[in-house]
């Protein structure tokens, strides 16, 4: 301590006074301590630099650490020593020890797993993810086990004898570091070598059982203590404890602390804990609460551990009443909850489904500021889940991630099913990529469990394309497939309609060498029952596929259960089939399959369908106790069958045999019953009747109005039906503004009352219709803008064709719609109507920028734009286009007639009549068909010039392919009067009236003139009374309207791109589904 210059030299420090000499030994004394311990650290992390060159070290290995270890004596202090230096601060025996006397309470809390004195303690309160200083802790840790076996190889080779505590201190550091098998070859050789062991030893030992849950021979361990003559300790009788509690061996546990009691060592709050733990695992309440009372008579304060402790075999046992009377007694002694606690609360609560009271429990953690195992935060999503909260659930799972809580494969399983019921779909997809990448190879169990979940939540939310991508993902993994993931798949598809898709992922099922189930049939051939053929004739129906799944079934020796006959005679009643249907009936009671009220109203259906009510009436006498759904299904087959007087007999008997009126479900079908029979009165007199059990309800007037039949959705899409079946227009714009008042309608309400309207060419009313439903927020899509811009069209009326129709194009950018060929076809041809050729062309250039290709329609209404604006040449031009368009492309389409009457119109009108005439003989010559049409533009081009022979020898052309009309015989008797030729005029008129064709008042006019200008008063004041019988307005007074000579109603028609009397959606009501 001089060898700096500090402090005086010996002789100086004699003189000082004794006070300051004494003060001056001290810190001499603390400094030669730290550099004791300076020293042993550099040996140690010499050791440890030295050791991470070479392998693993066992007993029996050799290193160079050796060498510095050897220099010092005795070697079983530097092992103690080397021992304590690794341990973690705060973590050695003396420290530990303080820490317990000053907080008893934060001893080992796990209920499951109580901890041995020899392992590793938890506190009490789960704690946030470890920090890089508890990473590097744990590290020096799990290495403090290789620099002690290195010293303890050098002690050997030093030739110096390890002695009972250098044992014991290497054991402790392997048990601390979960070495158990090191342990146990250190016990094993101190036997082998004659080495005493004493409490201490066998202590460490019982710790290395308890962590294996080897509780027989840590029960040994007791009776070894005994026979060598080693007094037992509290650490021995504590790990054997443990090592009983962890197999829930509670009467074991109580024996050991009989004897522990007997031996004058007295239990600790840990010794009762492990106890405890032990009777709650084994379910025997009554003996941990006697351990409690024996606690508190011993003096032995509880803490969260043992209430925890209790919870948790309260828990296991099922009994929520306990648990919560524990925790509030917990709460009442002022014991704060930890983690674990909250976990096997909230396990109890969400077991017996109280998931309110779970997420209450969940929200006391979240205000305690207990971070709480990952176990607690999955079980708060699960209820959430069961709540069908799901964006709450989701909120609960980031706070998750926020905290860095870790997240084990539930917790990813919820996440998936969280973010699919929050229609989070494109998220749900991501997280499911992220989830199964970052997944560690487990010969793909846990990716197969991912991508089931995915599935399933899929079909749950009716994601068919989704489920169909998770099927492929899954394929796409090695291992990571499996049969429910592909029957989900199926079944997705089946609910959407999606039959092809289904048959799709049943194939995979095939390349993956799984074996398809009942399950797998069942859902394909629910897919089958509700597939519709396409247009194409090689394209099978849903009812041949259900036999062809039928086949394969009994081709793979599967035989059929309940589920799949059901759906097989769905599939065939809905294909009309319904001799099929009853002979699947027959051969399921044949195969002793009970027939369930399911497949009765599937047979009912079929023959409703057929139009077999007879049969119908037959197989519901025959149903067992028959449910409304059966009912509903009977009443539908009457009314399909036109047999509305059935359909009333069938409600009276519900009524009659239930004791209670009809249901609402009950009344739709009598409602649809008769509005396919279109009895409107009768279908309006019970819509009223309903409509009045609704007034009452809401007044309260009638306190069983609640089971009365009242009006839905489906009871005004009956009523629609009604009005449609009857053609009753009237009636059905009054009920719209009633029905938007009471419900919101559908889209297939919707699309019913705009193709009564369509139908009738009551386009404005459809219009207006279509206005009334996207004020009511009934969302439409882009077809159904497409044919309302087509109704404006069709009207012929300027506002809606000039501006309408432009309003609604521009609607589909507000309500996020991108348009696509058939919306601008749409809106250029309202341009072509409107004559604007500018505006049409501005749409032709705004489409190309969007990267779509105009079709052959586009072109042809472009060509007619044309004609108003006298651009012939470019006419021409857009016709060469798109003929070269479409040799390229023939999806495109090739010209038509329609292509060829405009451009021959844009011609005539320009008066371009010879080329005009070369486009009709290339339209001969190309087999293009003509059309009336055809031959009146051409004579509208000589029409003009008053060139009556050329336009005779049109319609002579004309005769045999196409029957002439008023519009035709009106120009030709125009082109007479323009040369003074008043008889031809007059033998057109005379050809007219044998053909029975009625002339327009134009064709008089121009009869008028023609005779008046041959100074033929007596004949032209014949025609002038004519004129003044079919016309209040001035006779003489011509209009001139801008659609009146536009009649192409079948090229405005093209534009409409669903046939709305066919719609699928109109279904709304549907008691087959």
């Amino acid at each position: 301590s001089n060898a700096g210059g500090w402090g005086p030299a010996p002789a100086q420090r004699a003189q000082l006074p004794l006070k300051r000499r004494r003060t001056m030994a001290g810190a001499r004394r603390i400094w030669r301590r730290v550099l004791a311990h300076l020293v042993l650290a550099l040996m140690a992390l010499y050791a440890s630099v030295s050791v991470g060159h070479s392998s693993t070290p066992s007993l029996s290995s050799t290193s160079y650490a050796g060498s510095a270890a050897t220099r010092i004596r005795p070697v079983s202090s530097i092992a103690t020593s080397s021992a304590r230096l690794t341990q973690p601060l705060g973590r050695q025996r003396g420290a530990r020890s303080r820490r317990a006397a000053v907080r008893p309470s934060s001893a080992a809390s796990n209920p499951r797993e109580p901890q041995p004195i020899g392992g590793a303690s938890s506190s009490g309160s789960s704690s946030p993810p470890p920090s890089f200083v508890e990473r590097t802790q744990s590290t020096q840790r799990s290495e403090a086990w290789v620099r002690a076996l290195d010293l303890f190889d050098a002690m050997n080779r030093a030739g110096v004898q390890p002695d009972t505590r250098t044992y014991n201190d290497l054991m402790t550091i392997c048990l601390r570091c979960n070495q158990l098998d090191q342990a146990r070859l250190l016990y094993a050789r101190m036997g082998s070598e004659g080495v005493d062991v004493d409490a201490r030893t066998l202590g460490a030992m019982a710790g290395v059982y308890a962590k294996s849950s080897d509780w027989e021979n840590a029960l040994g361990l007791i009776d070894i203590a005994k026979e060598k003559g080693v007094v037992p300790n509290f650490i021995l009788f504590t790990n054997v404890i443990t090592a009983c509690a962890k197999e829930g061996k509670w009467e074991e546990a109580l024996g050991v602390i009989e004897r522990m009691k007997a031996s004058d060592v007295s239990p600790s709050r840990v010794t009762y804990n492990a106890a405890i733990h032990a009777c709650s695992k084994a379910g025997k309440m009554d003996v941990g609460l006697g351990l409690v009372d024996d606690m508190k008579a011993d003096s032995v304060g509880v803490d969260v551990v043992t209430y925890t402790s209790l919870i948790a075999g309260h828990m296991w046992s099922q009994d929520i009443k306990s648990v919560i009377s524990t925790f509030r007694a917990m709460q009442g002694d002022g014991v704060s909850p930890n983690g674990q606690t909250f976990g096997s609360v909230l396990t109890a609560l969400t077991r017996a489904g109280e998931w309110r009271s779970a997420l209450d429990a969940y929200q006391s953690v979240i205000d305690a500021k207990i971070t709480g195992p990952t176990s607690v935060h999955n079980m708060a999503i699960t209820a959430h889940l069961h709540l069908g909260e799901w964006l709450k659930a989701v909120q609960v799972y980031m706070k998750m991630r926020n905290q860095r809580v870790p997240q084990d494969l539930t917790s990813h399983c919820l996440a998936i099913k969280s973010y699919f019921g929050a229609k989070q779909v494109e998220t749900a997809m991501s997280f499911l990529r992220q989830a199964v990448s970052s997944l560690k190879n487990d010969g793909g169990h846990s990716r197969r469990v991912l991508y089931e979940t995915a599935a399933r939540s899929c079909q749950s939310h009716g994601l068919w394309q989704e489920a169909m991508e998770v099927c492929r993902m899954s394929v796409a993994h090695t291992n990571s497939s499996s049969l429910s993931i592909f029957n989900a798949g199926i079944k997705a598809c089946a609910q959407n309609r999606k039959m092809m898709q289904a048959f799709e992922v049943y194939r995979m099922i095939g390349a993956q060498g799984l074996e398809a189930t009942p399950v797998t049939f069942a859902g394909l051939m629910s897919a089958t029952a509700h597939h519709q053929a396409s247009q194409d004739e090689d394209a099978l129906s849903g009812w041949q596929l259900a036999l062809m799944v039928k086949t394969e079934m009994e081709a793979k020796g599967i035989p059929l259960d309940l589920v799949t006959y059901t759906a097989l005679i769905t599939a065939l009643g809905r294909g009309g089939r319904w001799q099929r249907a009853f002979h699947a009936f027959t051969r399921m009671q044949e195969s002793e399959v009970k027939p369930n009220l399911v497949t009765y109203s599937a047979l009912i259906t079929a023959y409703g369908i057929g139009g077999q009510w007879q049969r119908a009436l037959r197989a519901f006498a025959e149903c067992e106790a028959p449910n409304e759904m059966v009912y509903s299904c009977l009443i539908s087959a009457m009314g399909k069958s036109g047999k509305w007087e059935k359909a009333l007999q069938v409600l009276a008997d519900y009524e009659e045999t239930m004791g209670k009126p009809g249901s609402t479900m009950i009344y739709n079908g009598v409602l649809m019953a008769l509005a396919k029979c279109g009895r409107v009165p009768k279908t309006l007199e019970i819509f009223e009747k309903m409509q009045k059990n609704k007034e009452a309800m809401e007044q309260g007037l009638n306190t069983s109005s609640s089971s009365l039949p009242v009006p839905n959705r489906m009871s005004w899409a009956a009523l629609a039906e009604a009005c449609d079946v009857s053609n009753d227009l009237d009636l059905a714009m009054r009920m719209i503004d009633s029905m938007l008042a009471d419900i919101k309608p559908s889209l297939g309400i919707s699309n019913r009352l705009i193709s009564m309207m369509t139908q009738n060419k009551r386009w404005k009313e459809a219009v207006t219709v279509f206005d009334k439903m996207v004020e009511s927020h009934v969302r439409m899509d882009r077809y159904k803008y497409a044919s309302m811009i087509t109704a404006c069209v069709r009207s012929k009326d300027r506002y809606l064709v000039s501006v309408k129709a432009h309003n609604l194009f521009r609607d589909l950018q507000r309500v996020s719609i991108a348009p696509g060929i058939v919306e601008y076809g749409a809106i250029i041809n309202a341009c072509a109507k409107e004559k604007n050729l500018q505006r049409a062309l501005l749409l032709y250039d705004q489409m190309q920028d969007e990267q779509l290709e105009p079709d052959v329609a586009i072109y042809t209404s472009l060509i007619k734009a044309c004609a108003h604006d006298g651009e012939w040449e470019r006419a021409i031009e857009l016709f060469e286009d798109i003929e070269q368009r479409a040799a390229a492309d023939p999806s495109l389409g090739t010209p038509s007639t329609f292509t060829y009457n405009a451009l021959i119109t844009t011609l005539t009108n320009c008066r371009q009549r010879k080329k005009a005439m070369h486009i009709f003989n290339k339209m001969n010559h190309n087999e293009i068909p003509t059309d009336r049409v055809t031959y009146d533009r051409l004579i509208q081009g000589y029409e003009v010039i008053g060139d009556w022979e050329e336009v005779l020898r049109i319609m002579h052309m004309m005769q045999p392919h196409v029957q002439p009309t008023a519009i035709t015989y009106q120009r030709a008797i125009s082109a007479c009067q323009l040369k003074g030729q008043w008889q031809r005029a007059l033998m057109l008129y005379e050809d007219m009236q044998s053909l029975d064709i009625k002339p327009r008042d134009n064709t008089y006019l121009a009869l008028y003139d023609a005779c008046l200008e041959a100074q033929k008063p007596d004949i032209a004041a014949t025609f002038y009374q004519i004129l003044q019988q079919s016309t209040a307005e001035d006779p003489l007074a011509r209009t001139d309207d801008m659609f009146e000579e536009d009649e192409d109603e079948e090229f405005d028609a093209y534009y409409d791109p669903e046939p709305l009397e066919s719609e699928a959606q109109f279904e709304d009501y549907d008691p087959e589904a």
